[in-house]
């Protein structure tokens, strides 16, 4: 086998590590990610009963103003029984004044009511706290769990990358081009072997005379139909040399 072409796998070695930790890194935060949407998405729910809670909140304000308007008004017209005069004025102020207790009674209910709804969103409201509290817990731990998987992951590729300009310098410039404009289109494998006359790269046969070549071993050669570099390989042995 030519010097070169060894010098390339054992470079393509290398950039499949490269690409196996670059790989890993971005499948991290995949995790963290949904983590985040759910947070996001309890925040927008309790946002949502927060804002119903200043409604009922409002409400029953409003209602409690009423309330002490009309019991005001109460008392006026209880006030004026003694100073009518007539029956039918005093037989008209009590009919007002039965009105008013009934719409207050009503009001006292509304009111109820409306205290009830607030407790019941009260409690709805401190489980969401409680549940987003959680979810912001485990995302600090996911967090705290990417960077020092990123710190190992960068201190390996830091290393591979070390390694890959030693090797690089052995290895003609229009060659190295070569290989990784391969190595950008065919998911990071530009060198493969050729076994009984098949690229093992996309598994298609090699003909007679390009594979005669090849067997001599004297220059490159390129698969014709991936354009992969090819090299003669007695035994199946690259378990990542698949199409």
């Amino acid at each position: 086998m030519q010097q070169e072409v060894k010098l390339l796998i054992k470079l393509q070695a290398v950039d499949l590590e490269v690409k196996h930790i670059q790989d890993k890194k971005e499948e991290g935060p995949k995790g963290l990610r949904h983590i985040e949407k759910m947070a996001k998405e309890q925040e927008e729910e309790l946002n949502s009963f927060l804002e119903k809670q200043e409604e009922l909140k409002q409400k029953k304000r409003g209602k409690e103003t009423e309330l002490e308007d009309e019991i005001a008004h109460l008392k006026k017209c209880q006030g004026k029984l003694m100073a009518v005069k007539t029956n039918r004025e005093y037989q008209a102020l009590l009919k007002e004044i039965e009105e008013i207790k009934k719409a207050n009674r009503k009001r006292e209910d509304e009111i109820v009511v409306v205290m009830e709804d607030i407790e019941r969103l009260e409690n709805e409201i401190k489980e969401k706290q409680e549940g987003l509290s959680k979810i912001k817990e485990e995302i600090s731990i996911e967090k705290g769990k990417l960077d020092s998987l990123f710190r190992k992951h960068d201190k390996e590729l830091a290393k591979f990358e070390e390694n890959r300009k030693t090797m690089v310098k052995d290895i003609p410039a229009e060659l190295l081009k070569r290989y990784d404009f391969l190595r950008s289109k065919r998911n990071g494998l530009a060198v493969v072997g050729v076994l009984n006359a098949v690229c093992l790269g996309c598994h298609m046969n090699i003909p007679p005379q390009l594979y005669n070549e090849l067997l001599k071993e004297k220059k490159i050669i390129y698969c014709p139909s991936c354009q992969r570099i090819i090299y003669y390989q007695d035994v199946p042995k690259a378990a990542n040399e698949k199409g």
